[in-house]
């Protein structure tokens, strides 16, 4: 059995590391046709090009994977089909289910690599391909690395923060303002800082005035401080960074991260949920495919190759367009974002499941 295991494992990485391969090239150079002028324009060389293109290809393989290990399917165990070596297997006894089980297992390997590398390699690689493109490509000057200005966020209690220059590197803002209402929107009290500290985990603001104003006779008073803690400020100066942070580049836990900041200001999150769980429920995609690729792909000899590629294609594309009418009713409210992610997952692994039980029965 193990040499069995060994000989569809190889025959299809062998076809998976191929398509892979092929993929990747065609979507390198029907991208390249479409940059090539503004590449021309912009004086990028051959290496800025392939260095631009290096930094394109762990987001390429993680969106390619899925149609790879499709065509793998046909490549490998449709070739054995064809070949009557599927025949020979089941007569000496061997089940269907277990000459799909190591492609399974597989896919869960597959799964859990591009879900890491999907975490750690892709948000890294997207975030230097769009510092090279900004810099090298439109020529525009570098970002300073860890600050950004005019930060505006809602908190908790009714307050609401104005920042001029957030600088992560020391860890400290300038220009700060906190207005704080009550609970019929009345506003009851302001702080203006000079500056301010972040020393874990509390603030510390520096040569400011607090103004507050009575509910009853809208009197004010004022005073004004050399430096005061603050310990009702949650956040710190990493939360004020990331809110600039484009979702794209973020992993599961920033991301997470970031929609505690904003549900807490009291923002609507709901289009970030829906990215947050698509993030872990597309990586599952490679290993619905084999549960939906091998079992068409040993019908091959009853039904045809081309035939039976072509109704394998169309499900995957249509397994694709119910994933991203999901995430998209998802984003817009319909139903949960939980749901939305989700439900096309469940749909065909069930209808993975029943194709392998029909292969079993025959």
């Amino acid at each position: 059995m193990y040499i069995l295991d060994r000989y569809i494992l190889k025959e299809f990485i062998k076809g998976l590391f191929l398509c892979l391969v092929a993929l990747i090239f065609v979507y390198i150079v029907v991208d390249l046709f479409d940059y090539i002028s503004r590449f021309i324009d912009k004086g990028v060389g051959i290496f800025g090009i392939l260095q631009y293109y290096i930094y394109e290809l762990p987001s390429a393989i993680n969106l390619l994977c899925p149609m790879a290990i499709l065509i793998a399917c046909f490549v490998s165990v449709g070739n054995m089909s064809k070949h009557f070596e599927l025949v020979a297997i089941r007569g000496s006894g061997i089940s269907s289910f277990r000459i799909t089980l190591p492609l399974v297992v597989l896919g869960c390997i597959i799964t859990i690599c591009m879900f890491i590398s999907g975490q750690t390699l892709v948000p890294r690689s997207l975030e230097a391909k769009e510092k090279f493109k900004r810099e090298k490509i439109d020529k525009l000057p570098p970002k300073k690395e860890g600050s950004t200005r005019n930060v505006y966020f809602v908190g908790e209690g009714n307050k609401f923060y104005k920042i001029d220059f957030v600088d992560g590197s020391n860890n400290t803002v300038r220009g700060i303002t906190v207005y704080t209402f009550s609970d019929d929107m009345r506003l009851v009290e302001r702080i203006d800082a000079g500056s301010g500290t972040y020393e874990r985990p509390v603030w510390i603001f520096h040569k400011g005035i607090i103004r507050r104003w009575d509910k009853t006779d809208n009197t004010e008073w004022a005073f004004k401080f050399d430096s005061i803690k603050v310990d009702w400020l949650k956040e710190g100066v990493d939360a004020f960074l990331q809110e600039r942070k484009n979702p794209e580049t973020m992993n599961y836990i920033e991301l997470k991260r970031y929609i505690d900041f904003r549900r807490r200001g009291g923002y609507d999150v709901t289009g970030e949920l829906s990215d947050l769980y698509y993030m872990i429920s597309y990586q599952f995609i490679n290993l619905i495919i084999i549960l939906l690729g091998v079992p068409l792909a040993e019908k091959v000899r009853t039904s045809g190759l081309i035939l039976g590629f072509a109704v394998a294609m169309f499900s995957s594309f249509l397994y694709w367009g119910f994933t991203q009418l999901g995430r998209a009713f998802g984003k817009a409210g319909i139903i949960s974002p939980a749901l939305g992610s989700w439900l096309p997952n469940i749909i065909f692994a069930v209808a993975g499941a029943m194709l392998i039980i029909d292969n079993i029965k025959r």
